[in-house]
């Protein structure tokens, strides 16, 4: 069974039982991850295996310009855009298979691209069955940019230095 790197273990069992004895798992995802992760600012999400979200924190929500309600209990389809399903659905497949995925690229998001850096970690029960994916989203957009213009500039330089006129008296 792979590692779950980045949730405590003790943690990941107690969720995976409370989620089972709790009908829909909704309110018992919503006790143990949100005090937390609602202080986390970047957007952090869990998914259940049939793909239905389960949680998103308030990062996750302030970015998609929505409340929890608005996607609390609807599956991954019905949620975000055809666009944007055909990127992650790869990723979510290799998660819900055991694998610890990390995704970085540009992502359809709102009728613009953006640049994303995310983690899919799965969340295994105590059979090591995969019972669900919490995903860390960092929207590096802005860091993106600004490294392609650095790069711009540092090529213009270059080309500057390179077919620069110097003479030597």
């Amino acid at each position: 069974m792979a590692k779950n790197l980045f949730i405590n273990e003790s943690f990941t069992k107690k969720t995976a039982a409370a989620n089972r004895q709790n009908k829909n798992g909704n309110a018992q995802v919503e006790k143990n991850f949100s005090p937390l992760l609602n202080l986390v600012p970047i957007p952090v999400v869990y998914i259940d295996k049939t793909r239905i979200y389960r949680y998103v924190n308030s990062a996750y929500c302030n970015w998609h310009g929505i409340t929890p309600t608005q996607v609390i209990g609807k599956t991954v389809e019905e949620f975000i855009s055809k666009e944007l399903l055909a990127h992650i659905q790869p990723l979510l497949n290799r998660v819900f298979n055991g694998e610890l995925v990390t995704f970085a690229g540009e992502v359809p998001f709102q009728n613009t691209l953006r640049s994303v850096e995310a983690t899919y970690t799965p969340d295994f029960d105590e059979e090591g069955n995969v019972q669900g994916t919490l995903i860390v989203i960092k929207d590096v957009t802005e860091e993106t940019r600004k490294e392609k213009e650095l790069q711009y500039k540092q090529k213009q330089l270059q080309d500057y230095v390179d077919n620069a006129v110097i003479g030597l008296h």
